[in-house]
């Protein structure tokens, strides 16, 4: 997961993931739109706290480390705030605001230990919303619970794909 591209690779996993959690995508990615920080919007019932909630989802590729963390327009942080700023504010409708929102950081990668206490410390200062993180371990395990039914496949095949699933944090 941490080599797949955001565009057309990730961003194109991801809705699949979201239909399969039954979790309608209301939006999706676009090349050459600004999508004040939103990739994907989905809206459906949210497992931890059984509401219908806004799942506004930005995706980045690979590792978040400090570069990617803050570094410019494209910068985790700035899509994060992007999305609080202008994505609720102005482009959401208001039968959407009527459901709580569930902002998700999505990457293949893993959170860096040098960003994980900015990524901490944002959470706080944003406490009127929900966080999720969605790193490339939390991905596999979804897309394994979620998308893949190893009954599908001949026998061999079968025994490649939980080798696999294995080793993916390696």
């Amino acid at each position: 997961l941490s080599m797949l591209k955001e565009t057309d690779e990730l961003e194109v996993i991801v809705p699949d993931l979201l239909n399969s959690m039954n979790i309608d995508v209301v939006a999706g990615a676009q090349s050459g739109v600004r999508q004040e920080g939103v990739d994907i919007h989905g809206i459906g019932i949210d497992p931890e706290t059984g509401l219908k909630t806004n799942f506004l989802i930005t995706v980045k590729r690979g590792n978040i480390t400090r570069n990617i963390w803050s570094s410019d327009k494209q910068s985790v942080r700035q899509s994060l705030e992007d999305i609080i700023d202008v994505y609720i504010t102005q482009k959401m409708t208001e039968e959407q605001l009527k459901h709580p929102c569930k902002i998700i950081l999505c990457y293949g990668g893993e959170m860096k230990q040098e960003v994980q206490s900015n990524w901490v410390g944002f959470i706080k200062k944003y406490k009127d919303y929900s966080f999720d993180d969605w790193s490339g371990n939390k991905l596999s395990g979804l897309i394994e619970s979620n998308l893949t039914d190893e009954n599908l496949f001949f026998e061999d095949i079968k025994k490649d794909m939980r080798r696999t699933i294995v080793f993916l944090s390696d």
